[in-house]
């Protein structure tokens, strides 16, 4: 089954917001490279299904959680922005091999912080409405 930050992660590399693995990693923001971008899974909503007890559910709805992380504040402010501006056109589009209806911001980007070696902390989170992944 495609999980929903790895596609994520995977647009996100594809229109240059970071390279995987490199600047932008999937499921936690490790201690290195200073200036780093993570994709993390959150809660989000029950799936929708049909209106027959029968029939399986029809979408997902997940959460995920962008954080930058960057060493001056206008290019964590910048990376952040670009990534909200990005995701929030994402309508009715494939990402991977899972049809996408729909990510909203769930608010704007906001600061929520310094780490323990003083860089920025952004984030935003998003709320999504995909078809079932592929198993």
């Amino acid at each position: 089954m495609s999980r929903t930050a790895d596609e994520i992660a995977q647009y996100l590399a594809d229109n240059a917001i970071g390279t995987q693995a490199t600047d932008l990693f999937v499921g936690s923001l490790p201690a290195t490279p200073g200036d780093a971008i993570a994709v993390l899974e959150s809660g989000g909503l029950p799936p929708e299904g049909s209106f027959c007890a029968a029939t399986a559910s029809l979408f997902e709805r997940p959460r995920i959680q962008i954080i930058v992380r960057w060493s001056d504040y206008e290019t964590a402010r910048n990376k952040i922005e670009a990534i909200f501006k990005l995701l929030e056109k994402v309508s009715h589009t494939s990402l991977g091999t899972t049809r996408y209806l729909r990510i909203a911001a769930v608010q704007s980007p906001m600061f929520i912080g310094r780490d323990g070696t003083d860089r920025f902390l952004l984030s935003c989170n998003f709320q999504i409405t995909k078809e079932l992944s592929a198993a």
